[in-house]
């Protein structure tokens, strides 16, 4: 059993293939690194027209239920809420994390901000290998990462963003985007 993290297993799995079978593992299949299954995010920031029963909150909601979703097409939320003039709608480096501008809200003005987190499709496109030159201090080859998001990832992010919008909906509050979303 090897439990060294999703990356960090591979790595070790890679720098461990034989290509023989004789010692390490054999990777015949070529299947190793392969398939990487990852996480996606995006950033929504939205001004409320009144505040969320506390003044500053900070909620996880899990994914919606799976039987309505297409198979690992599914996202979950960090919710922050929070006012100028009380706590800011997270603090500043959290913000800087989130690639997120310095808030800006007017006294009394409440945001929520949705950090969506979204479910990537494992595709044979999306994988790790070995980089050929580049070592680490044990004089390993490093992982070299080759994935980027496609159409269905961003339509899962943009199905993160409705129900964010839906959330609000049924808490009944009115609100607009803000301008610096991502």
């Amino acid at each position: 059993m090897l439990a060294a993290g999703q990356l960090g297993s591979t790595h070790i799995l890679l720098n461990s293939c034989s290509g023989n079978g004789v010692s390490g593992v054999d990777n015949a299949s070529g299947l190793i690194g392969r398939y990487l299954h990852d996480n996606m995010y995006a950033a929504y920031t939205y001004d409320v027209d009144r505040p969320p029963l506390k003044q500053s909150l900070m909620s996880y909601l899990t994914r919606p239920d799976y039987a309505k979703a297409e198979p690992l097409r599914t996202t979950g939320f960090q919710i922050y809420a929070g006012a100028l003039d009380k706590k800011p709608l997270a603090n500043a480096k959290l913000r800087g994390n989130l690639g997120l501008a310095p808030q800006s809200l007017q006294e009394g003005e409440f945001s929520l901000l949705f950090a969506c987190f979204g479910t990537q499709v494992p595709q044979e496109s999306r994988h790790v290998s070995l980089h050929p030159t580049a070592k680490d201090e044990y004089g390993l080859p490093l992982l070299r990462i080759g994935t980027c998001q496609d159409r269905q990832d961003l339509e899962t992010l943009a199905d993160g963003r409705r129900a964010a919008e839906a959330l609000m909906e049924v808490a009944g509050w009115q609100f607009r985007p803000k301008k610096h979303c991502h």
